[in-house]
């Protein structure tokens, strides 16, 4: 219902019944508006709950990359260090012949 249909309405209507079917009519939509805020702040909850557990799963995948790659650079540092080791052993045994 739109609102020129509502004054145009009450315009047949005497000054107090006007003031009492705008008032009611005032409340009702009051009252629409808070049904639409609650609903509106339901989804908001629901969305904000789906994206904290979108976030959570990320952070679980990402925490377990970050994990194989800290492994990966000891795996290789190591790997790194034993060959320097056996190359400057070589070198001496070479330079000692």
């Amino acid at each position: 219902m739109k609102i020129d249909d509502v004054t145009n309405a009450a315009d047949g209507l005497d000054p107090q019944n006007r003031a009492a079917t705008v008032k009611l009519i005032d409340l009702k939509v009051e009252d629409d508006m808070k049904e639409v805020l609650n609903a509106m702040h339901n989804e908001f909850a629901l969305l904000k709950t789906e994206l904290t557990h979108i976030d959570d799963k990320f952070e679980s995948k990402f925490g377990y990359m970050d994990s194989k790659i800290s492994t990966g650079y000891t795996f290789f540092g190591i790997a790194f260090g034993v060959l320097a080791v056996l190359l400057a052993v070589l070198g001496v045994m070479i330079a000692l012949k």
